[in-house]
């Protein structure tokens, strides 16, 4: 469903920003980066906010994760501007 609302906010010219809170071990944010892109083609111009997952307040599962460090942020903000991603912002 995610995939769809993407796909049709693109298509419609509606999409200004896609968020994705970085959570090291949880998923795979390279492959994440590339299934947008290939959705929307490259260059990708919408801006992509990559948000660093942050533990404070959170309870439950991920209460014990920690946050992903400055340089696997920077590695993943280079790695969007390498596929083709023009305004990736780092939060």
């Amino acid at each position: 469903m995610l995939k769809k609302n993407l796909e049709l906010l693109w298509r419609k010219n509606k999409l200004e920003e896609i968020r994705i809170v970085c959570l090291s071990g949880e998923s795979d944010y390279e492959e994440v980066l590339r299934g947008i892109a290939g959705l929307m083609g490259s260059p990708v111009t919408a801006r992509v906010k990559l948000i660093r997952f942050r533990p404070f307040g959170v309870r439950g599962r991920l209460s014990g994760v920690s946050e992903p460090d400055d340089r696997v942020m920077r590695e993943l903000a280079a790695w969007a501007g390498e596929m083709g991603y023009q305004n990736v912002v780092l939060t």
